[in-house]
């Protein structure tokens, strides 16, 4: 696909991206000027090439640092979730611990309720 001026390059948002283009946009319209000393732009078009592939390769860097702290926060969380499930069900286990604890309980103080009744209604005798 070709250009036929260098205001189409596109624009990125960020300062250091802006000066990158801001310097492709000078050196392109430099190459159009048949004034502008060859060997000066070849140089300044290297420079450029090598500062846009440090970034990139910088970009890259950090893409592949962000990539292995999300799988680790993937993991993490994970085993949170895990850990929280084996705590729903410890919970989960105890209520019913609880409830059947409470409802022995009932059944003993019934039990002794109505043996004293049992006992009160013999002394009356």
């Amino acid at each position: 696909m070709a250009f036929s001026s260098p205001s189409k390059i596109p624009r990125v948002e960020g300062q250091e991206f802006n000066r990158i283009r801001d310097q492709f946009c000078l050196l392109a319209y430099s190459f159009l000027d048949d004034t502008v000393n060859r060997s000066i732009l070849q140089q300044e078009f290297i420079e450029l090439a090598v500062k846009v592939m440090r970034k990139m390769a910088g970009m890259e860097a950090e893409k592949k640092f962000l990539w292995k702290e999300l799988e680790k926060s993937r993991c993490k969380l994970n085993e949170t979730e895990k850990e929280l499930e084996v705590s729903k069900a410890s919970l989960d286990f105890l209520k019913n611990d609880i409830l059947e604890v409470k409802a022995e309980d009932g059944e003993e103080e019934e039990q002794s309720s109505s043996s004293m009744l049992t006992v009160e209604e013999n002394t009356d005798e």
